[in-house]
């Protein structure tokens, strides 16, 4: 089980943490009050497992560059990366096309 309340929430939970944070540094929320506390620590502990996952995922690519053939994902990685050049070749069409109306 999830151990930060804001489990799922993406971003929106440290947003939330700092948004608290902020009330109680205003005066609007106490500081002292166990429920800010547990907001304020949630959020703390969802930013360091973001740093954490970060960190890993640097890993990760540095590991896979490596030695690409030593990992059974490296045809899907492969597949996934083609796929991704051909969606930026799209934007960047699709960019070129909105600035040739506009003029």
């Amino acid at each position: 089980m999830e151990n930060n309340i804001f489990g799922g929430l993406g971003n929106l939970g440290g947003a939330l943490g700092g948004l608290v944070s902020g009330l109680a540094k205003s005066g609007l929320a106490p500081a002292d009050d166990p429920a800010v506390k547990m907001i304020n620590a949630q959020s703390e502990l969802g930013d360091l497992q973001n740093q954490e996952s970060g960190i890993l995922v640097e890993i990760g690519k540095q590991a896979f560059e490596q030695t690409p053939t030593a990992w059974p994902q490296a045809d899907k990685l492969r597949l996934i990366r083609s796929n991704m050049a051909a969606a930026q070749d799209k934007v960047e069409s699709l960019k070129l096309e909105m600035e040739t109306k506009r003029r």
